[in-house]
């Protein structure tokens, strides 16, 4: 069990002022406490893990400006288990909800596409070891049911020696709407290839 707290700004930056004509922004880092718990240990043969948290956001407490964040709660819940040796499965299910939601609705700028409330997600990952575990196969998926988005890794990843390993996997983005966490990345799957040697 751990409990953790946080005092600083946070990694977004939101708007400050902008010109009439919009030509111009001023951007802001704004002030964040984060507030949390974290719980792990083990059940029916695998690792649970639980965390929560509250976000605040010190600017815009009350939700009125559409430029800053609205204080959250987020919620991660995981399970983690070993099948034998050279197979492990895992799931995560990760939920962030917005407070003062009605405030958010009434002040979201014309033309500015609508978050939900709470925004859910669901991931997956598995690993197998084959050929003494010299070679390693992994699927991480990323899905979130509400913004109709994903994220998809796989990678197949060899150890010629104790210190030379190459790997090849991808990273697949899609979703229904361009504006979504993940669905904004679409243009951007790629492949690639790894290869490290360590001494």
């Amino acid at each position: 069990t751990s409990l953790y707290a946080y005092q600083g700004f946070s990694r977004m930056p939101a708007v400050q002022s902008m010109a009439p004509d919009a030509s111009q922004v001023t951007l802001f880092y704004p002030e964040l406490g984060v507030y949390g718990a974290s719980l792990q240990g083990a059940m029916l043969g695998g690792l649970l893990s639980l965390e929560g948290g509250y976000y605040d956001f010190v600017d815009d407490r009350e939700g009125i400006n559409p430029f800053v964040e609205n204080p959250q709660v987020r919620f991660l819940a995981g399970y983690q288990r070993a099948f034998g040796a050279d197979l492990t499965l895992g799931a995560q299910y990760y939920a962030e909800a917005m407070l003062k939601y009605d405030a958010y609705e009434k002040t979201l700028p014309m033309g500015f596409p609508k978050r939900e409330q709470v925004r859910h997600n669901v991931m997956l990952r598995a690993t197998q070891f084959l050929k003494y575990q010299t070679l390693r196969l992994s699927l991480f998926a990323w899905v979130s049911p509400n913004d109709e988005d994903y994220y998809i890794n796989p990678e197949i990843r060899y150890s010629f020696t104790d210190e030379l390993w190459g790997a090849i996997g991808g990273n697949i983005f899609g979703g229904s709407e361009a504006h979504t966490f993940l669905g904004q990345f679409e243009q951007n799957d790629n492949v690639y290839l790894t290869v490290r040697y360590g001494f």
